[in-house]
């Protein structure tokens, strides 16, 4: 009995790998610009024992190999490590949520080929935004909110009165949030940042 349970379970070990394999294959073999529907229909021609949400978390992952594969996550980590809150847990959790951030912002284009180019800011300008996001998530719900103020955040010499007239309270580390505000380059025109929040009905792939 028992060596049967552990031949089916080889089975379905080896049949998964295939069906992994198979599906990583065809989603390689789709356009850069074939947005994430269109690809799960082409990917399901191909591989029809696969759902359509395991062949998403698969084109998921490969977009996030090919942020690791990219200077534009070190560039992005750079700014994340000189803000990490002193707690290890808080540190790696901050890591991974802004890793998963960085898949969204491809997704939702806000990188493009020319960003690689020399003298873009794009990664530091989204790095920023990420670690605002998520270590003063009041904050930057203020800025979605109040797109307007994002200047005076940046350029006050008394954020603690800005943030009471704000009624934004109870926050941590106020002298590392002054010090995020202050860095270059400047938040600037967050809209397109703002589109981090939720989920898109329709992404694309990278193009790094």
């Amino acid at each position: 009995m028992m060596y049967g349970v552990v031949i089916v379970n080889m089975i379905s070990r080896n049949r998964a790998r295939s069906i992994r394999r198979r599906v990583d294959d065809a989603i390689n073999e789709q356009s850069l610009t074939m947005r994430i529907e269109a690809m799960v229909i082409e990917v399901t021609k191909s591989v029809a024992k696969a759902s359509n949400s395991y062949i998403r978390r698969r084109i998921f992952n490969q977009w996030l190999k090919t942020l690791q594969e990219s200077e534009i996550v070190d560039r992005i980590d750079s700014v994340v490590l000189d803000f990490l809150p002193e707690m290890p847990r808080a540190s790696k959790r901050l890591l991974n949520q802004v890793h998963l951030m960085m898949v969204v912002a491809i997704s939702r284009e806000l990188f493009e080929v020319e960003d690689k180019a020399a003298g873009s800011t794009r990664p530091e300008w989204l790095g920023k935004w990420l670690v605002l996001r998520e270590r003063w998530p009041s904050v930057a719900d203020f800025l979605s909110r109040n797109q307007a103020t994002v200047r005076k955040f940046e350029r006050t010499k008394n954020l603690m009165s800005l943030l009471r007239s704000c009624h934004i309270g109870d926050l941590d580390d106020i002298a590392d949030l002054k010090r995020l505000l202050n860095s270059p380059p400047p938040l600037g025109d967050i809209h397109e940042l703002t589109l981090l929040g939720g989920t898109p009905p329709d992404v694309r792939r990278p193009t790094l």
